[in-house]
């Protein structure tokens, strides 16, 4: 039986942390964690983690902090990752194209095993095992000695294991100084990243304020915005792959292009997400929201149950994508214990 993919939000994550640790706020979600973590150790459900977590993590200041939170998502998770968007994106959208423009069916579906293992593979969708002072584990493989590779295997998944986890909590708070100064560590980038596309959608929230007529065309509007600012150089170098003309991309007019990017399920969730908060355009955007628009995309299209907040909950359940996907998405932690017995019923 294939394994429940349970993808949580990061402020669950921290919830559990806290029952974890006997946290007096944490008390609410002991039974919740007994429960995940059997669940987990009879191979019954899987909750990966993605890019968004290891980046969400390393802006909690505190590394006591940090270990708890790592201790729960590495006991739970087993450093099994999703991919990044634009890993993902790039081959939606190759078999979006394919059938629009009725180019030969791609019959491998490169997203069936979504699932990888590391931090490598939730960067850039390359599983390899971490190693160290310039030595990889994957030349293991490459000795000689069959019976030297069978024993040193497991010692270099296992010490491969520690170092993700070390990876995972981040460095210790007198560890911070030095590696700033000597190895550019600056989790701060990240951040102002986020920040910058904050203020990015802050302007067009304030372009519909001035013109709200603009509104009846906010699905195309946020559709192209998507498709320039998040996909362009992924369809320039498809077009060309495919043979796909761009007059023959651009003849399909506005609303085909529209249900382009809407028939690619990444851009799909994104697109839905944004086009929600647009129209609530007193509510500006933080950098945070950018962060679960990154998380959601790549895990509503093929977990099958997300607990994320109440505010995307809402949006997404109001627009109906969990059904699109078959996935169940709540704001309530609580309630993941009860989704999953239904699912294995």
């Amino acid at each position: 039986m294939r394994k429940i993919i349970v993808y949580l939000d990061q402020n669950h994550w921290i919830s559990l942390a806290k029952a974890n640790t006997q946290h007096p706020q944490g008390s609410t979600f002991i039974e919740v964690l007994s429960y995940l973590k059997k669940a987990v150790a009879d191979g019954l459900i899987v909750c990966p983690l993605s890019l968004t977590h290891y980046m969400e993590l390393s802006y909690i200041g505190s590394f006591k902090q940090r270990s708890d939170v790592a201790e729960v998502m590495a006991e739970l998770s087993l450093f099994y990752t999703l991919p990044p968007k634009d890993i993902l994106q790039k081959i939606e959208m190759r078999k979006t194209l394919l059938n629009t423009f009725r180019r030969v069916e791609n019959k491998n579906d490169e997203t069936k095993n979504i699932l990888g293992r590391g931090c490598f593979f939730a960067g850039n969708g390359e599983e390899r095992t971490i190693g160290f002072n310039g030595y990889k584990f994957d030349s293991i493989p490459m000795l000689p000695d069959l019976v030297i590779r069978e024993k040193l295997a497991p010692w270099a998944t296992g010490v491969s294991l520690i170092l993700e986890n070390e990876l995972l909590r981040g460095p210790r708070d007198n560890e911070v100084s030095l590696l700033r100064e000597k190895y550019g560590y600056r989790p701060e980038a990240s951040r102002s990243f986020a920040i910058k596309r904050a203020t990015q959608e802050d302007e067009l929230a304030e372009l519909l304020s001035k013109d709200p007529k603009e509104k009846k065309r906010l699905s195309n509007i946020v559709a192209a915005r998507y498709l320039y600012w998040e996909m362009f150089d992924d369809l320039h170098d498809l077009l060309l792959e495919l043979k796909i003309d761009r007059d023959e991309f651009i003849a399909v007019g506005i609303e085909g292009i529209t249900k382009i990017v809407k028939d690619i399920p990444t851009a799909n969730v994104a697109t839905t997400i944004l086009e929600s908060n647009f129209k609530n355009i007193n509510r500006p955007w933080q950098k945070n929201d950018l962060h679960d628009l990154d998380a959601l995309v790549v895990s509503v299209p093929y977990c099958n149950i997300i607990a994320t907040d109440k505010h995307n909950a809402t949006q997404l359940n109001r627009n109906h994508v969990g059904e699109i996907y078959q996935c169940t998405i709540t704001s309530n932690l609580l309630e993941i214990p009860n989704l999953i017995e239904e699912i294995l019923l």
